[in-house]
């Protein structure tokens, strides 16, 4: 059996580099779904309040 062949340090750096990338653009896709469904959901109740079927009645103090 034959050991697997080595792995340029310089191919793993990059590779290393990538991984982390992909990490942290996942982190930053996942907040900014997480803000749109905010916003969207704020857009949402601001066009149901104009049209009058938010009802606020027990709601102020």
């Amino acid at each position: 059996m034959t050991a697997p062949p080595a792995v340029d340090d310089d191919v793993q750096a990059v590779v290393d580099r990538l991984t982390r990338r992909v990490a942290a653009l996942e982190l930053l896709l996942a907040a900014l779904q997480e803000r749109n469904e905010e916003l969207r959901t704020a857009a949402d109740f601001a066009e149901s309040e104009r049209a009058g079927h938010v009802d606020r009645s027990g709601l102020e103090a």
